[in-house]
Parts: structure tokens; C-alpha cells; sequence
């Protein structure tokens, strides 16, 4: 008989967003939602400069990571793969890596992205407990609703992975918090770092 583990993390009053929201998980979520063509550019352009503030901030700080992710699914009828990116600044240094998906939906993807850069963070510094806050800017607004979420979906195994990391650091420190920026992805809407990126 086929017996599925225990996942610790999605016990009642277990999940890092029952034991840390709001205080410690920032979710940077915000939707254009304004009527006119006037409202609209002026909420991307108040949006972007937070975006901009943040990143500056979060890339050269000793104490902060800033993690951008991206994720290319072709369609179904090309011979291309999905292909998954993580770029990861740290005190004004940075290192990246993508990886091949085969066949993938986009949000599972970039859920892939951001669960590899977790996993490349940790084995590449000695320790991440001095990092008192990690930024991961992200163009896929479910995804970054979902990055936390233990429970039974279609990329668990990767959230999983993700929260093997995230939950003893959270747990380290109270100073330790997880900021998630949703970047649109628009022409008229240029977050420089995940533009170069992407390009």
C-alpha cells in the first residue's frame, strides 16, 4: 500500500503563514485596478518606484537577499522545453542559473525557479542565518499567492523543498522576514533588473 509522509508543515497552526503573517511575511502584491488611462500610469509609476526603492536596498544590503525569478514555457506544438531562472543579488554581487523543465505550466515553473534559487542560496552561503530578510520578485501573481501554501497542489514537492529552508531560518530569529514583490509584466512597465534579466 502506497502511504503518503507526513507534511509537518501543513498541520494546523504549523504553516509559516498561521505562525508569521503579517509581521514577518510582506506580500507586495497590488493590482492596477484603477478606471482611466491617466489613474492607471500614474499607480505603475507610484508601484514602480517602491519596486526600484526595494530592489536597491534589498541587492546591496549585507542583510537582505533579492531573488528574481522567471520562467519561459513555449507552446505546446514547438520542440522547446520550459526553462526556469533564478538570478540572486547579495551585497552588490550576484550569481544565476536556469534550468530545463520539459513539459510545465508557467506557474509551476516559476514556482520551480524560486524553489531552486532557495535551494542555491543555502548551498552556496556558509550560513544564512545573517540574512535577516529575503526579497523574491516574481511577474507571476499566483505563484508568489501560492509560494507558502503546504498544502496538496500541483508543485507541493517544490514548496516543500522551499519550506526545508524558509521554516528553521524563520524560526532562527525574529528579525528573519520574506518579502514577495509581484512585478507586472508590461511594455510600459520597465522593472529594470527583471527586464535585463529576461532579455
Amino acid at each position: 500500500m502506497f502511504t503518503l509522509l507526513y507534511n509537518k508543515y501543513n498541520a494546523p497552526g504549523h504553516c509559516l503563514i498561521d505562525m508569521y503573517y503579517p509581521e514577518h511575511i510582506i506580500h507586495d502584491i497590488v493590482l492596477i485596478q484603477d478606471k482611466t488611462t491617466k489613474d492607471k500610469a500614474k499607480a505603475r509609476e507610484a508601484c514602480l518606484m517602491t519596486l526600484n526603492q526595494s530592489f536597491e536596498y534589498s541587492s546591496t544590503s549585507d542583510s537582505c537577499i533579492a531573488i528574481i525569478t522567471d520562467a519561459s514555457v513555449p507552446q505546446l506544438n514547438t520542440k522547446y522545453q520550459a526553462v526556469t531562472a533564478w538570478h540572486i543579488w547579495h551585497s552588490d554581487h550576484y550569481f544565476e542559473d536556469f534550468r530545463s523543465g520539459g513539459l510545465a505550466i508557467s506557474d509551476n515553473a516559476e514556482m520551480n525557479a524560486i524553489s531552486r534559487a532557495l535551494k542555491a542560496l543555502s548551498e552556496t552561503l556558509d550560513s544564512i542565518s545573517d540574512i535577516n530578510k529575503i526579497h523574491i520578485y516574481s511577474d507571476f501573481m499566483h505563484t508568489l499567492h501560492s509560494v507558502l501554501d503546504p498544502s496538496i497542489h500541483s508543485v507541493q514537492l517544490y514548496m516543500l523543498e522551499a519550506l526545508g529552508i524558509l521554516s528553521p531560518w524563520m524560526e532562527e530569529k525574529t528579525c528573519h522576514k520574506i518579502s514577495l514583490h509581484y512585478v507586472p509584466d508590461c511594455e510600459d512597465y520597465m522593472f529594470e533588473p527583471h527586464h535585463l534579466y529576461k532579455n
